[in-house]
């Protein structure tokens, strides 16, 4: 009742009879948006939201391995529409017109018809609550103009187990690195915080040196191993993967290196 604009999800995985994971996170809507209600079809969810310039019915689509045309991803905007500009010699700008007011946070990122710049995100001001422009001629094919959204993942706190798969409390756990296992990923950030200490951030852009498929001005959606140095004890370092692009992130696992040293009770 106190946080209306969010929803809760469950997600588990079985791993024949065992259930091996479970999970709760959250969908945080505007802040100014009350939830009335949701419903499935199928793959896709239906949900009623209420802000503050009307009553809006959404679908988010759930089905994996979405794509858009020719890009092999997935364009992530919320409240996204696909829409061809408009384009006017006199002033050198693209317009595109939206079927909902705007904030002035709208992104304007170019489709396949664009061969050499799938994925580009555009420079764009706001003349309107309704429209977008863009400075030159973006009016030959349909751009994907929506509004951005982030995603977190925050590791729980790593430790060893013993034989019978109890947790190891009783030394320090030296975190040394962690090796991400992405698939079909064209950006994410690592936020690294040890206590008391500054964070630090490994910016990953799916730009791979020296990777036959990477063409100066293009946007990579790749396979591959990310790594990241930790350098703090475990218990004493929050691990925060965020993706607030356009551009899909899917990490498969994790894996991490450390030192660990034993209490030894004196005798």
């Amino acid at each position: 009742t106190n946080e209306r604009n969010k929803l809760w999800l469950y997600k588990y995985f079985w791993q024949g009879d065992e259930k091996v994971q479970s999970s709760w996170s959250t969908w945080e809507f505007g802040a100014n948006d009350v939830l009335m209600g949701t419903g499935m079809i199928q793959t896709d969810l239906y949900v009623v939201s209420k802000r503050t310039d009307g009553t809006y019915l959404e679908v988010i689509k759930l089905q994996e391995n979405l794509t858009d045309g020719n890009n092999g991803y997935q364009c992530l905007l919320d409240r996204r529409e696909e829409l061809t500009g408009s384009y006017s010699s006199g002033t050198g700008l693209t317009t595109w017109t939206v079927a909902c007011p705007h904030i002035n946070e709208l992104e304007v990122i170019l489709g396949d018809s664009f061969t050499n710049s799938i994925g580009k995100k555009l420079n764009v001001s706001y003349p309107s609550t309704t429209t977008v422009t863009a400075q030159g001629d973006y009016s030959s094919g349909t751009c994907f103009v929506g509004k951005p959204y982030s995603k977190t993942y925050t590791f729980s706190e790593f430790y060893l187990r013993d034989a019978n798969k109890n947790a190891l409390r009783n030394g320090r756990l030296m975190m040394k690195d962690m090796q991400l296992h992405y698939i079909d990923s064209g950006y994410f950030k690592v936020t690294v915080t040890p206590l008391y200490r500054n964070p630090y951030t490994y910016e990953f852009t799916g730009k791979v040196l020296g990777a036959g498929g990477f063409l100066l001005g293009s946007l990579q959606v790749v396979d591959g191993e990310f790594t990241v140095p930790l350098r703090a004890d475990s218990r004493e370092l929050t691990i925060t993967l965020t993706n607030d692009s356009h551009l899909p992130s899917i990490i498969q696992s994790a894996e991490w290196n450390a030192l660990y040293h034993g209490n030894v009770p004196r005798t």
